[in-house]
């Protein structure tokens, strides 16, 4: 599966909108992994402006580039949902609350191994 700091959201989906009623709960998220590029972007304005854009969402959520590599067999499958993470800008809140979270999301999906992808 594939986990990202870069608050990965799906244009459309309710879980992302700033409605408290339907926002998505916890720091840790799944995203479909059939979900189209064209409807991913991030929701994050904290970003190095001068080293990327958020105008291609591959550079920060490798999401087309994770199914070419299950094409050409270097890589087994994709899992059915991968994973967002809201960027705590804390090294700390990171290992003590999401990465826990996050390997527990992975160990109920099966996971085998995971491709951080870090914004």
């Amino acid at each position: 599966t594939l986990i990202s700091t870069s608050e990965i959201a799906i244009k459309g989906d309710p879980r992302f909108d700033d409605n408290p009623e339907t926002r998505a709960q916890g720091n840790v998220y799944g995203v479909p992994s059939d979900t189209p590029t064209a409807k991913l972007y991030s929701r994050t304005q904290s970003y190095d402006r001068y080293a990327t854009s958020l105008d291609d969402p591959n550079a920060y959520f490798p999401l087309d580039r994770l199914h070419e590599a299950v094409a050409s067999r270097r890589l087994g499958k994709v899992t059915a949902n991968c994973l967002g993470v809201y960027n705590a800008y804390s090294q700390r809140k990171t290992i003590e609350r999401d990465a826990p979270e996050g390997l527990g999301l992975c160990r109920a999906m099966g996971v085998a191994g995971a491709i951080p992808a870090e914004f």
